[in-house]
């Protein structure tokens, strides 16, 4: 997973998920977690501690891997009805700071 910069000039180009992406220059460095202030990352399931699932790709996972643990802001977008009592985790998954449901906010526990 790579993010490039979007502006409504930009064109889109349809990926091989059925998802319009920028059509990114090949000569353009994609965008690294440093220069972002918040991440809002979809979820599947989660839990109050932080641990989440997601489509079971480990983009996100990957993708923050090398980023400072507290920057960007990682806001998981679910529903209330997606968590979980409990997730299991290993070393490399990385957790949400907070996740904002239908029901509110959840600051989470992160370990």
């Amino acid at each position: 997973m790579q993010f490039y910069p979007w502006q409504a000039d930009t064109g889109l180009q349809r990926n091989r998920f059925g998802i319009d992406e920028p059509d990114a220059d090949p000569m353009q460095q994609p965008l690294t977690a440093e220069i972002f202030d918040v991440l809002l990352i979809p979820l599947v399931g989660f839990d109050t501690i932080g641990h989440r699932l997601g489509m079971g790709g480990g983009y996100y996972d990957r993708w923050l891997a090398d980023a400072d643990p507290e920057k960007p802001e990682r806001i998981g977008i679910a529903y209330s009805w997606q968590q979980l009592a409990y997730i299991p985790f290993e070393a490399t998954d990385q957790p949400v700071h907070r996740v904002i449901t239908d029901q509110g906010i959840i600051n989470c526990k992160v370990k």
